[in-house]
């Protein structure tokens, strides 16, 4: 029996159950199926919480580029898509692009969901970090003027009001 002069290479861990199916799903429904890009967007998730956030980042583009094209802009998962880039780059340090993406996930919200929706709430508030972040913190200026303020808390008020109720029944 012949030598090899190579040492053996250790076995490569396979790919985790939701890369698989992800993969197969895109072979079996195709790329632009909402189905394959939920998958993705699940991956792209699992990087993201896992620390790879260069690879969760290019998933989470494709998801989102493929929810605009197959559902639309309005859809509640293209929402959650953009949503999902913003936090991861301003995880990553991407203030200006994620001050973008949360203000238009957030006027997006606010006219397909309504202005007190809980999702509209959380955009709201996650462009009010951000802006909050590149101001540098609790030295920087007033993002909201009075009445914002007071407008802001009223419907957080109303949502934890409804929130409580609903939870009653």
């Amino acid at each position: 029996m012949a030598h090899s002069c190579n040492p053996p290479q250790p076995p490569q861990p396979p790919p985790s159950p939701t890369q698989t199916t992800a993969q197969l799903e895109e072979r079996v429904l195709g790329e632009e199926h909402p189905g394959t890009l939920t998958m993705v967007h699940s991956v792209a998730y699992m990087r993201h919480c896992t620390g790879d956030l260069a690879g969760a980042e290019a998933l989470f583009r494709r998801a989102l580029r493929g929810r605009n094209r197959a559902l639309g802009p309005d859809h509640p998962d293209t929402l959650a898509s953009l949503s999902n880039l913003a936090t991861l780059l301003y995880e990553s340090g991407k203030l200006r692009e994620a001050e973008g993406i949360f203000e238009r996930a957030m006027l997006t919200e606010e006219r397909v969901l309504g202005p007190d929706h809980p999702q509209t709430l959380v955009s709201m508030n996650n462009l009010a970090a951000v802006l909050h972040k590149q101001v540098g913190g609790c030295q920087g200026v007033d993002l909201w003027g009075a009445k914002e303020a007071v407008e802001v808390e009223k419907a957080l008020r109303r949502m934890l009001l409804a929130h409580r109720c609903s939870r009653w029944y």
